[in-house]
């Protein structure tokens, strides 16, 4: 799976990974990938949520609110949390589901949406980008862009 992410998507999980150790997480949680997501403010994922008329600045503030700061010992090796993994493996999936043979931004957005119960999912829909207007918007930029 990890070759299909496109270079954008592969640096959002970096950066997740620097936040995870910025907050002390021995694993990387999906708190820590949407705002590994949103760092990069020319990716297909925060072009969908702009355009939905949400502010990084916003969701990173509400994010950062909740996630728990802990002191661990220096972590060299970062490890996805169960429910990390679970947004990658959406991500692949909802990919395969639209027909596409990479995995982008927009597809670890939604996979980040897909974790059941998840904050990532609660904090988005409550700033009004749930699932479903994340799936048109990008439908929608799919569509402009071929």
């Amino acid at each position: 799976m990890w070759n299909r992410l496109t270079e954008r998507t592969r640096r959002a999980v970096y950066h997740a990974d620097d936040e995870a150790r910025r907050y002390g997480s021995s694993s990387v949680f999906p708190d820590h990938m949407l705002l590994g997501i949103i760092v990069d403010p020319n990716s297909v994922a925060v072009r969908i949520l702009t355009g939905l008329g949400l502010s990084m600045d916003t969701v990173r503030t509400e994010i950062v609110k909740d996630i728990p700061k802990t002191l661990v010992g220096k972590q060299d090796k970062m490890e996805l949390s169960p429910d990390g993994r679970k947004a990658l493996d959406n991500a692949y999936i909802a990919a395969r589901e639209l027909d596409n043979s990479y995995i982008g931004t927009e597809h670890l957005l939604l996979g980040l949406m897909r974790v059941s119960d998840g904050r990532v999912n609660r904090l988005l829909t409550q700033l009004g980008a749930g699932e479903e207007a994340i799936l048109k918007a990008m439908t929608a930029l799919q569509d402009e862009d071929s």
